[in-house]
């Protein structure tokens, strides 16, 4: 891992966007402080806020995990992936302190409070998306190119839990606030690995399961 300040924006033409709202009500800029950038060293395609909104988890084409101080705005700490980092989401309530990435093949678990990793799982196929649950218990829900759905356990760092399956690729998962319900969306890729020409429309759906 490695530690630093966030680089400024003439450094880099990627990263993450850091607004303050003035007002609940009102969705523009506080006029005292400008957004800023978080600079990475390439396109970010993923990032999340922890729930107690003191840090923010991001990466992309970078192949990096980035978890920056929200408050300071500074960089706390950056783990190499060597893949493209296609989800990230951090855990809630009790498992605020930590965060969940996919990336290549693989899910891992990384605690930032001690900045080290503690679970890493290989999913069939490619993780694609993310979600965690909030209650009863904390579950992390792994969407993959292998029209299925993965559940780990959070508080057991990544331990399976369940599988369940899909008609497609799973491009979006989002638990219901009470955990009662679990949405995935996505599709089928073609023989020329393209989502916009689908031979079977049955493949592109929202599944909804009751949990």
């Amino acid at each position: 891992t490695t530690k630093g300040r966030s680089a400024t924006a003439a450094d880099s033409v990627w990263g993450v966007v850091v607004g303050v709202l003035s007002t609940s009500q009102c969705f523009m800029p506080a006029p005292s402080r400008p957004a800023q950038k978080l600079a990475h060293q390439d396109d970010v395609l993923a990032m999340a806020v922890s729930s107690d909104q003191r840090k923010i988890a991001a990466g992309g084409e970078d192949q990096a995990l980035v978890v920056w101080d929200l408050s300071a705005m500074e960089k706390l700490f950056e783990l190499k992936l060597r893949h493209t980092l296609a989800a990230v989401t951090f855990g809630s309530n009790k498992s605020q302190h930590l965060v969940a990435c996919a990336f290549g093949t693989q899910v891992a678990l990384v605690d930032t409070s001690t900045q080290q990793e503690t679970g890493r799982i290989q999913v069939a196929g490619t993780p694609l998306s993310l979600a965690v649950s909030t209650t009863p218990f904390e579950v992390l829900a792994v969407g993959t190119s292998a029209s299925s759905v993965m559940l780990l356990s959070l508080e057991e760092n990544l331990a399976p839990l369940a599988t369940l399956k899909t008609g497609g690729h799973v491009h979006s998962l989002h638990f219901s606030p009470t955990a009662n319900f679990l949405v995935a969306g996505g599709g089928i890729d073609d023989k020329c690995g393209l989502m916009t020409h689908k031979a079977d429309i049955s493949g592109t759906q929202a599944v909804v399961w009751q949990l």
